[in-house]
């Protein structure tokens, strides 16, 4: 599909959309950027940039008039997502979602419902506001995990062993959720979380991938901080029988008959309980991966499909979710601190079994958000023949990547052991 010289306007400019950007210049696509941070990364990338703030729906839909502008693209931060979305309603340009399905994926409460409403399992939970957390205390079974209704990114999630730490925790979430809505939801085995991914084109759901995350608990009353995910799934034969069907008539219930949609859950007792959903592009672009083991770049559909209303069809058709080769999306977090020093990734970059890296944090950025996904330096994809090699590439990362603060310390929170990963 012929895209050179059209003109994409993405809303947002953090690290991450800086490689969706440089996929939209591969394809001679023209980037405008707008958003309210004068050095925002992805200024640094873009043709063309503006301060229109991203929120202000009428001040973005002149800015498009005026740049004559074809599209429309945000990635990676749901607060965005509306905003888009009004602005190309208002515009008649292609969006994927309407209002009430990205209303529904951004806010963990509707997300909830709607699954049951479908049929599609989901963690236990109950909703408790100002008014009715202290009540709700009588109950609740702990240990439970408290999290912001219509927040993402791990912001203000804490986890609550015992019944007095609950009051105190759910005061400190309540500080990140503007709706004032809180989820309080079982607490799950860390050791058997998944995300599973889908594309989805007029009307029909592409099953894309799914993948084992492995996380590290640094802080027992925070989320969990994540260390990387296998591809495929070891479960993936019993999602396929299970969930890929229920999960499908989920999509048509809710009218989401085009885009790319992330969910994560957990597989316990040879059940499948979701947790949380994203409809866009998720962080860790694991896009990379199945472009290298499908030979379809999803980053480019979704593209295509901002620009135009349409994906080339025969694209869908490679998707494959059991990849031949072994895959492993390494997660590296940072330790608070600012960066002084960075050594081993030229050397990691030239290793023929990592497919992609995703930096997030440079020399000069200083980190101080630990238990969010804000901690994270980078997303390192890498591909092998086998498990033995894939071992060895996990650790050629391990053994080379060196990341110090201003004193000299290690920040490095510490690459995943490989030989902790479950392969069957």
């Amino acid at each position: 599909m012929e895209l050179k010289g059209k003109r994409l306007l993405f809303l947002g400019g953090v690290q991450d959309v800086c490689e969706i950007i440089k996929e939209a210049k591969k394809l001679g696509i023209y980037v405008l950027e707008t958003d309210y941070l004068a050095d925002s990364p992805a200024k640094s990338v873009a043709d063309k940039s503006f301060m229109t703030s991203t929120t202000d729906v009428d001040a973005v839909a002149k800015l498009c008039c005026a740049e004559k502008v074809d599209g429309l693209f945000t990635c990676y931060t749901d607060l965005l997502l509306p905003y888009c979305q009004q602005v190309c309603s208002l515009l008649r340009k292609p969006f994927w979602g309407n209002k009430d399905n990205i209303r529904m994926c951004i806010d963990k409460q509707q997300f909830k419902s709607a699954c049951m409403e479908s049929g599609v399992p989901v963690v236990p939970w109950k909703l408790v506001t100002p008014d009715t957390f202290e009540k709700s205390i009588k109950e609740i079974s702990f240990p439970v995990v408290i999290k912001p209704a219509d927040n993402s990114g791990s912001r203000g999630v804490y986890k609550c062993y015992e019944k007095q730490d609950y009051l105190a925790l759910c005061n400190k979430a309540f500080s990140f959720s503007k709706k004032k809505e809180l989820m309080v939801e079982k607490l799950m085995d860390v050791n058997s979380e998944f995300s599973v991914y889908y594309f989805i084109h007029d009307g029909i759901a592409y099953l894309t991938s799914m993948g084992d995350r492995y996380v590290d608990v640094v802080n027992p009353q925070s989320a969990p901080q994540a260390k990387g995910m296998l591809l495929p799934s070891i479960h993936l034969n019993d999602w396929i029988a299970l969930m890929d069907e229920k999960v499908k008539g989920f999509f048509k219930n809710n009218e989401m008959n085009e885009g790319y949609v992330f969910i994560q859950g957990f597989h316990e007792k040879g059940q499948f309980y979701l947790s949380e959903i994203g409809y866009r592009l998720n962080g860790g672009d694991t896009y990379k991966i199945v472009d290298r083991c499908s030979g379809v770049n999803i980053a480019e559909l979704l593209l295509e499909y901002a620009l135009t209303g349409d994906v080339e069809k025969e694209k869908t058709k490679r998707f494959n979710p059991y990849f031949k080769e072994k895959t492993f999306l390494v997660t590296v977090a940072l330790k608070n601190g600012q960066i002084k020093q960075i050594k081993g990734m030229e050397s990691i970059k030239k290793h023929p079994n990592v497919c992609g890296i995703s930096q997030m944090h440079f020399v000069g950025d200083i980190l101080d958000s630990p238990g969010t996904n804000a901690q994270v330096f980078g997303y390192f994809m890498c591909v092998a023949e086998n498990k033995e090699t894939l071992i060895e590439t996990i650790l050629y990362i391990k053994e080379n990547l060196h990341v110090s603060d201003v004193e000299g310390n290690d920040m490095l929170v510490g690459v995943i052991d490989p030989e902790i990963i479950r392969f069957e």
